[in-house]
């Protein structure tokens, strides 16, 4: 039977990331209290933390405030918080994210947080220390068992890329194969790069990392492959799944269990985000099916604790959702009864129906009657 299991790689954020994270809480309750619609408030503050993951991604987020900005088209499509849109379509939403956002802005917070992102990425280029944890993992997984394959999930737009380069400055030549957006400026060509580089991390023995963005979450089967890596963790808790699924699928070998291996800020907003998703929804140790129903809600009120001014209500989550999610597979259970007993008299019914048939009775008498009329005239 295969498992999932995970486990934690965490790591002190210094003084430059403490900052910034800082700056962007500041900036985001200020837009609250100045009453930024929340259809546009929410989605901006998941978008904002999952891109603080990496100062190049933050700083190409907030690039849109400092922007003159017209309203963009596909309003509604974009102020849907659940609607995910595509790669291509990402500067469209961020454009029409700021182009309201930019009305509630104190231009004072917004410069403090740019300043603070442009010395994070500048301090990164010599000590990065997120990724020296990733970079260290990956030296301890391919040292230990060398014929293994990772995958390494990066989904925030723009980080894959940048995570390769970085990462292909550590490792050997050759040895780390691309599956993300923007491979290609042609989008047929980029679909035959990406199955060509699948196939080179599938066949080739010195091939043994592919750096993924949420493209290769979607329907993709990589059952082959050892373990995963989350560098980051997007606030659909959906991705994720789609992320373990690409593993915990059909075909995996017996006793090859699903291990999520996931890099982690130390006392943050994000380790608290993980808590949510292991102690509460356990996403790394099981299948979220049949709690579709109860991810949307579950996620806005983890952003929305992202803006409070108390860390413990987001420390406090958890355990509210474990309680939230014991409901619904309580209730999901009661429903597959109740159907179940539904099925069962409807059965019944129709049985009894058949019992009581005078004419099917007839018939099968008849039937009988000349079955054994022939047999006597052998």
């Amino acid at each position: 039977c295969i498992q999932r299991g995970h486990k934690e790689i965490f790591y002190e954020p210094d003084q430059f990331e403490i900052n910034v994270l800082a700056s962007l809480t500041k900036l985001l309750q200020f837009m609250q209290e100045a009453k930024l619609p929340v259809e546009i408030l929410l989605p901006l503050t998941r978008h904002l933390f999952q891109a603080s993951t990496h100062p190049a991604t933050l700083l190409e987020t907030i690039r849109f405030g400092e922007e003159d900005l017209p309203t963009v088209p596909l309003e509604e499509e974009y102020e849907e918080i659940y609607d995910l849109v595509s790669y291509s379509e990402w500067d469209n939403q961020m454009k029409y994210f700021w182009s309201i956002a930019k009305e509630y802005i104190d231009r004072g917070l917004f410069q403090e947080l740019i300043h603070s992102a442009k010395l994070w990425k500048k301090h990164c280029g010599t000590d990065n220390k997120r990724l020296q944890k990733l970079i260290l993992l990956l030296e301890e997984k391919h040292s230990a068992r060398p014929e293994d394959k990772f995958i390494l999930f990066a989904g925030y737009p723009g980080l894959a890329p940048i995570l390769t380069k970085q990462l292909c400055d550590n490792f050997k030549e050759g040895s780390i194969a691309r599956f993300y957006y923007g491979l290609d400026a042609d989008h047929i060509g980029e679909q035959e790069l990406k199955e060509k580089e699948v196939r080179r991390f599938m066949i080739n023995p010195r091939v043994w990392l592919l750096v993924s963005d949420e493209t290769g979450g979607e329907g993709r089967n990589f059952q082959f492959a050892s373990e995963l890596i989350h560098y980051d963790l997007p606030f659909q808790i959906a991705k994720i799944e789609q992320r373990i699924g690409r593993l915990d699928r059909l075909g995996r070998e017996k006793g090859m269990d699903v291990i999520s291996n996931l890099v982690i800020a130390k006392d943050s907003k994000e380790e608290a985000w993980f808590d949510c998703l292991d102690k509460g929804l356990g996403i790394f140790n099981q299948s979220i099916s049949g709690l579709e129903f109860a991810l949307r809600d579950i996620e806005l009120d983890i952003i929305r604790t992202y803006l409070s001014d108390d860390n413990q209500v987001l420390w406090d989550m958890p355990t509210k959702i474990k309680e939230r999610v014991e409901e619904e597979r309580a209730l999901d259970e009661s429903q597959n009864q109740m159907d179940e007993a539904s099925y069962e008299r409807s059965r019944a019914e129709r049985f009894l129906q058949v019992q009581s048939n005078k004419k099917q009775d007839l018939r099968l008498e008849k039937a009988f009657t000349r079955y054994f009329s022939l047999i006597c005239r052998v």
